[in-house]
């Protein structure tokens, strides 16, 4: 006969953390009507106080809910390419309207991010935002510089 409740045991549904919270809210929402039923109440005190408990249950769970389902935003598509570099193709020029900048083997429209910087075929730029389909780019900093040491 233990061989038969262990199997039964073995293939009983697992529930992960989440199905385990509901079930300890559902678990609290009964025993509080069953209080109720235990008590004498008939059947319309048991389901109110059932859908009270129920919606405070609910006000004192959202918060922690809320919390851990947006714990950390991913930036996806565009919005992953601020700060990122990308190379001039085409002179970034926004008087002139002109310009474009490969990013990801990809080209680019692309405007300054400051009136009056122009920038150069081959110049290695950084994208600030993303606006429709332009990069909007700031001039890059020197990753390394170069001390001349002489002995």
């Amino acid at each position: 006969m233990k061989g038969a409740w262990r199997a039964l045991w073995e293939r009983r549904p697992r529930l992960g953390h989440k199905g385990r919270a509901a079930r300890n809210l559902l678990l609290v929402l009964a025993l509080a009507a069953l209080v109720v039923q235990v008590c004498g109440a008939p059947l319309r005190p048991q389901l109110a106080v059932f859908v009270i408990v129920s919606f405070v249950l609910f006000m004192m769970v959202r918060p922690f809910t809320t919390r851990y389902l947006h714990r950390k935003k991913t930036d996806t598509n565009v919005d992953s390419f601020a700060g990122r570099k990308a190379v001039v193709k085409e002179r970034i020029n926004n008087e002139a309207g002109t310009g474009s900048a490969i990013l990801a083997g990809e080209t680019w429209l692309a405007r300054a991010a400051g009136e009056g910087e122009v920038f150069e075929p081959n110049t290695v730029v950084v994208i600030t935002a993303v606006s429709g389909a332009k990069l909007i780019v700031k001039a890059a900093e020197p990753e390394h510089k170069v001390e001349n040491k002489t002995n």
